[in-house]
């Protein structure tokens, strides 16, 4: 009984991701969130996350399109895509629709990015708080 208690629990618990909580993603994902105004412009700013041959990550930052409540990008998919990133006003702290789909679509999270929430949209069309109300920046 006490295991099963246990597990319980255990699938409770914050689910971690070592990715957004690599230090140079989450140094990147700070510098993203900074150009987006920290969720309080109803603009977006986004990137590809790009696994490098020594391992390490890179950021591919998207044009900025001045669009509201968008982020585009025309250009080919780049090699060792890991993972999309991009930002959402505050008032908006899950993925949306469009990112579940190109998240599945893809094949590859898809993170959203606010002043107070780090949510991602997985590839099985799941979506996972990272850090939910918590001032995750500094």
């Amino acid at each position: 009984m006490l295991w099963s208690l246990i597990l319980l629990f255990a699938r409770t618990l914050p689910k971690t991701d070592a990715l957004a909580m690599d230090p140079v993603v989450h140094a990147r994902f700070v510098e993203l969130l900074q150009q987006g105004g920290y969720g309080w412009f109803k603009t977006e700013r986004a990137a590809f996350i790009i696994r490098q041959a020594n391992g390490g990550y890179r950021f591919a930052v998207w044009p900025f399109m001045h669009k509201e409540l968008e982020a585009d990008y025309g250009g080919t998919i780049p090699e060792g895509l890991v993972a999309i990133v991009h930002t959402h006003p505050n008032t908006a702290k899950k993925p949306s629709a469009g990112d579940c789909e190109t998240a599945r679509r893809l094949g590859t999270p898809v993170y959203v990015l606010t002043a107070n929430n780090i949510y991602v949209a997985t590839s099985r069309g799941e979506i996972v708080a990272v850090v939910a109300n918590s001032s995750w920046a500094r």
